[in-house]
């Protein structure tokens, strides 16, 4: 598997986190020619910096290991891959002493250390990556790893604002901030997917659930994998963070994040936001995501005039601005430098109390 890792394919997983990307990936990761990937977010993180380089120094090869454990304590991802960061970085010293490294292929060489537990992707050929981020940057992705494939994933709206209300950690509770960063990520995706059509599979995360065979179905014929060498669902690693000795605060995030990991694909939550979210909450989310969302084959809930909408907008400017700084936010700091980076975000954490050192 490591000696073939510059010939895998590769596909990013793209849209707003909680619509449906980890679910996707149990599905994905039952199918022995795909390897789909933890929330490791290395590749984007030192893209801008690394693109360009063909060798690599120890300093900066540490720098991304670094990277890789600070972030799985935001996104856990140890119960589900393991990872031998001691063989990978020396598998990557060797390439990289040997001149075979360019930054894509390093990535490469480090994905294929993320084992899948109780999976076998000796065979696999193609590494899924999942993670929200790549939204933002797919343009930047594209620019790298032209022959690269996309899975666009989407949610209803309205249900993607109440699971993130329902689990805030790092951002704000808001209901109008998260509608508004709804369409700010797949505003970027769907401009994208329009200029990228072949290598772009769109899916909606409701069809994925109420017709999971047939939805699976068109991800395989995207990828051109068979599909009559997909395992049996049966099979999917289940796991109870309790039997792992690691600090609550990380615990409780790990049930948060996987908590439907070890679930059933099943359709009676779908409309959940109806019974959870009021309908003042309802009337936000429809007068911030209405156009977009009919653009995408979700139906608005309250029938709202310009007038009304554009009140609605006014009213919650402030959590409307915020959404759009944090996601300019994000784009200028792609450009910073990785240390500069990886700095910050170890601040973050630090204060956030998920990071000592």
């Amino acid at each position: 598997m490591i000696g073939q890792y510059k010939n895998k394919k590769q596909v990013f997983i793209i849209g707003i986190g909680r619509s449906g990307t980890t679910v996707l990936s149990r599905v994905l990761n039952t199918h022995p020619k795909l390897h789909c990937l933890p929330e490791a977010n290395f590749l984007v993180f030192f893209l801008n910096s690394y693109k360009n380089k063909t060798s690599f120094t120890r300093k900066e090869i540490d720098l991304i290991f670094d990277q890789i454990r600070v972030y799985s304590l935001s996104h856990p991802w140890f119960a589900w891959w393991t990872f031998d960061q001691v063989k990978a970085k020396e598998n990557v010293y060797k390439a990289s002493e040997n001149n075979q490294l360019d930054y894509i292929s390093l990535c490469k060489l480090i994905s294929v250390h993320f084992e899948v537990v109780n999976e076998n992707k000796e065979s696999a050929e193609i590494l899924i990556d999942k993670n929200p981020s790549n939204t933002l940057y797919v343009n930047k992705i594209s620019q790298c790893i032209p022959s690269a494939q996309y899975i666009w994933v989407v949610r209803d709206f309205r249900a993607n604002v109440l699971s993130r209300k329902q689990n805030t950690d790092l951002k704000s509770g808001n209901v109008a901030f998260y509608a508004q960063r709804w369409v700010l990520f797949n505003k970027i995706a769907k401009k994208f997917s329009q200029h990228n059509k072949k290598n772009v599979c769109f899916l909606r995360y409701e069809d994925f659930v109420k017709q999971n065979d047939t939805e699976t179905k068109k991800l395989f014929e995207f990828l051109n994998v068979s599909v009559e060498e997909v395992l049996n669902n049966n099979k999917i690693h289940a796991i109870r963070p309790d039997d792992f000795e690691i600090a609550p605060l990380i615990k409780e995030r790990i049930h948060k994040h996987y908590q439907n990991w070890n679930k059933p694909l099943n359709d009676s939550r779908l409309d959940s936001w109806k019974e959870h979210l009021s309908e003042n909450e309802i009337r936000i989310c429809d007068a911030i995501c209405g156009d977009l969302g009919s653009d995408l084959g979700y139906s608005v809930h309250f029938q709202l005039n310009l007038l009304q909408r554009l009140w609605i907008k006014i009213r919650y400017a402030i959590p409307i601005l915020k959404a759009r700084i944090d996601v300019s936010k994000d784009l200028l700091i792609f450009y910073a430098s990785a240390a500069l980076k990886l700095n910050r975000l170890k601040r973050r954490y630090k204060k956030l109390g998920l990071l000592n050192d």
